[in-house]
């Protein structure tokens, strides 16, 4: 089955049967020693040295140690070679019956469902990672690095593992640090493929000794307020050549923050029609907002906190410091 907890690996004697030559094995071809078979699953009788004949291949058969012949977790004789290479055989042979071709099928069905729910796109309460926070759809995290090189370094293995998913990463490299981010374009968002990339990531930080930052992850998006939100989006697409999303304008190239547009009933001419949104991760949001009021700030609105908390400086200009709780 593709499913299903994992086991502890169990001997499984006389199922693999190890040749060991006396001879020098030919040039050209792999050391005798390292040739086990697998099947039958009843290992040939054992000849002891000195007795009987040799076969043409110079070898006597003799059985498997246990520690040598192992069931994986998913079922299948697990085969060492002395060069620590691993491989796994099927258990069973393929069908070559309609009830045995039936429940391939099957198996083929879940494997299926399977595959839709790592592409399925996820919620913001099911994601729990160390080293990453979740900020406007993506997985984010930061990578304090000793040099531009080092860097560098990180970020081709980090590809390198990334394979053919590469279209997920989004990566800022800088002399001091690497910022990455995941997303699924496919979905809109975070996708169980998504989560598995980032632990793999986590894991390659911590291979060369990388500090993980994910208070310093933030976002931030420019917000214009405007009445007639369909009549100047066209315009600030032409003049940022962005994309044109419906909601957004997106720089293809991520060399410029989002603009969105919030909609609104104030037609005053004085009305300020711009405002920062910053979104930064929940348990950096509080001290955020305590740091603009000591620095002569106010709270104007944070009826919707967790969500956003409106802020202005002495002049009156307002920032909004956002977050991804409270959004439900």
């Amino acid at each position: 089955m593709l499913s299903g907890r994992p086991g502890p690996e169990r001997s499984w004697p006389g199922a693999c049967v190890e040749y060991v030559s006396k001879s020098q094995p030919r040039s050209g071809s792999p050391s005798a020693s390292a040739i086990r078979h697998p099947w039958p699953p009843t290992p040939r009788r054992a000849v002891r040295p000195g007795r009987g004949r040799r076969g043409r291949s110079g070898l006597q058969p003799r059985p498997m140690r246990p520690a040598d012949c192992t069931r994986t977790p998913t079922g299948g004789p697990l085969l060492r070679r002395r060069s620590e290479r691993v491989r796994q055989l099927p258990v069973n042979p393929p069908p070559t019956c309609v009830a045995d071709r039936t429940r391939l099928g099957r198996d083929l069905t879940a494997y299926g469902r399977g595959v839709e729910q790592v592409a399925a796109r996820l919620g913001v309460h099911e994601v729990d990672l160390t080293d990453w926070r979740w900020l406007l759809g993506a997985l984010h995290a930061h990578f304090d690095t000793r040099s531009f090189r080092d860097g560098a370094t990180f970020v081709d293995v980090v590809a390198e593992a990334a394979g053919a998913d590469d279209d997920h990463l989004h990566v800022d490299l800088r002399a001091g640090h690497v910022r990455i981010a995941l997303r699924t374009a496919d979905v809109g968002g975070v996708t169980q493929q998504d989560v598995l990339l980032a632990e793999r990531i986590s894991l390659l930080a911590r291979d060369r000794d990388l500090t993980s930052r994910p208070q310093r992850v933030q976002v931030m998006e420019l917000a214009l307020d405007t009445p007639v939100s369909d009549s100047v989006r066209p315009f600030w697409a032409a003049v940022l050549a962005g994309h044109d999303e419906g909601r957004d304008v997106v720089d293809p190239a991520q060399g410029l923050p989002s603009m969105w547009f919030q909609a609104t009933d104030s037609t005053a001419p004085d009305r300020q029609r711009f405002h920062l949104d910053v979104t930064v991760p929940p348990e950096v949001a509080g001290e955020r907002i305590a740091a603009a009021v000591a620095a002569g700030g106010s709270v104007v609105d944070d009826g919707r906190s967790p969500a956003f908390v409106v802020l202005a400086d002495p002049d009156g200009n307002t920032v909004c410091i956002c977050t991804e709780l409270g959004r439900e």
